[in-house]
């Protein structure tokens, strides 16, 4: 959100480089397409996910078949990637809506306080107004057409369906592109990078250049992020987030995996109950988690700390690693374990040198997106982590507070670290195939 801001204000980045070109700008931000922008934005990813892991599923001989036929690029995508990928389609629509319905950060630092939704409002209502019975209605609302929306697609969809593979590569060469084709394929992918990486550049841009108010020329500067490792508050907002994230990171790995090797390696008495009541965190506003975490640790006099907010995002994020972990855990072939039983491997060489080795790219996609979530979650720590200052609650509290320049550099230390992190795991992973 911070990186837009930063883009769209009036004194932002674009206004900036219209003005060079001689062109005036109006500032976008506080409108309510504005903040339906930013909401796009923080949620594409969870739409991405379980369509690229449909797609994957997709053998590349029907690829091939589909084209020696004689059917089109067109005709392939509509009558063989879209029909197979609406599993990854249908999650992956439900994940952004749900999530969506509890978005109130978005409204707030994009839509000015002038755009309201359902979370904002309950936010509204716990905080500001101090109106609980109103608030618990719009809660309890709230969490009838999430919760309501998760049992529905968990009981209609089969995780197996995204994950089936024939163990072949997934490469499919086609045949040449005209240019016509190609123009319209490299200008698609040029502007979904620039909505990708605008907001990000917009905030590496702020945290470099030496003023309050971006213009040209261009005065480059690192003093920002010298302030930022002199600053005791900020450093122990950087301490105290890591202090969270590592935590839930490696427990949610562990649970979310072991859950996945349960649920895709046997089958037991209330097995698609359990995927159900296992999964459906996911689908919970993280508004609601933290706030219905924060009364429900106060009501039993557990209060509100690091160890609070490690439990509380353990119980949203365990989950979706689960989802991911058990994608690649489905599409092991169970010829392979039986193979490995009739050679005589015991349970622990089975696990160790078999299915562990195996569900690996998803444990360690798991691991990475655990670790996303919770350096990044403002909603649930928000809520438990009590006097604790994190990174988040840091640069949202200087943002609705007041603009300062050291806001987009901790943002930028923010994308680093957590771009650092993922880099490491890739090249891990790399190197062990």
């Amino acid at each position: 959100m911070l990186g837009w801001v930063m883009f769209l204000m009036k004194d932002g980045v674009l206004a900036s480089a219209l003005g060079v070109l001689g062109l005036s700008y109006n500032s976008i931000l506080y409108q309510e397409s504005t903040v339906m922008l930013g909401t796009i934005y923080v949620y594409l990813p969870f739409m991405l996910f379980p369509i690229y892991l449909s797609m994957l599923s997709i053998p590349e001989s029907v690829y091939t078949a589909a084209s020696d036929l004689g059917a089109s690029k067109f005709k392939i995508f509509k009558d063989i990637i879209l029909p197979l990928t609406k599993p990854g389609i249908v999650i992956g629509s439900l994940f952004v809506f749900v999530l969506s319905l509890g978005a109130s950060v978005e409204s707030e630092l994009l839509g000015g306080g002038q755009t309201f939704t359902m979370a904002s409002n309950i936010k509204f209502s716990f905080g500001v107004a101090q109106d609980f019975p109103l608030g618990s209605v719009q809660a309890v609302s709230l969490l009838i057409i999430a919760g309501g929306s998760g049992v529905y697609i968990l009981r209609n969809i089969d995780l197996a369906d995204i994950a089936q593979r024939d163990g072949s590569s997934n490469e499919y060469s086609s045949s040449p592109n005209s240019r016509v084709e190609n123009a319209l394929w490299y200008g698609y992918t040029l502007l979904v990078t620039l909505f990708l990486f605008l907001p990000m550049t917009a905030i590496i841009i702020a945290s470099t250049y030496d003023g309050r108010v971006f213009a040209f020329p261009y005065e480059f500067t690192l003093e920002w992020y010298a302030q930022v490792l002199d600053n005791g508050t900020i450093r122990n907002a950087i301490i105290n987030t890591l202090q969270i994230a590592l935590p839930v990171t490696a427990i949610s790995t562990a649970i979310g995996t072991a859950a996945a090797i349960g649920y895709a390696r046997f089958s037991f008495p209330g097995r698609d109950l359990f995927k159900i009541v296992a999964l459906l965190p996911i689908f919970f506003p993280l508004l609601l988690i933290g706030l219905g975490m924060s009364l429900w640790s106060n009501a039993i006099g557990f209060g509100n700390g690091i160890t609070q907010t490690i439990i509380a995002e353990v119980v949203w994020i365990a989950p979706i690693v689960m989802f991911v972990v058990s994608i690649t855990a489905l599409s092991i072939d169970p010829e392979l374990e039986d193979a490995a039983r009739d050679l005589g491997a015991g349970t622990i060489k089975l696990y160790y040198d078999v299915i562990l080795p195996l569900i690996a790219d998803g444990v360690i996609a798991g691991a990475i997106f655990a670790f996303i979530l919770s350096w990044n979650n403002y909603y649930i720590a928000s809520y438990m982590s009590g006097s604790n200052i994190l990174v988040t609650t840091w640069v949202h509290s200087r943002l609705t507070q007041g603009f300062s320049s050291l806001v987009p550099a901790v943002a930028a230390v923010l994308f680093y670290i957590s771009l650092i992190a993922a880099i490491i795991i890739i090249i891990i992973n790399h190197i062990k195939k």
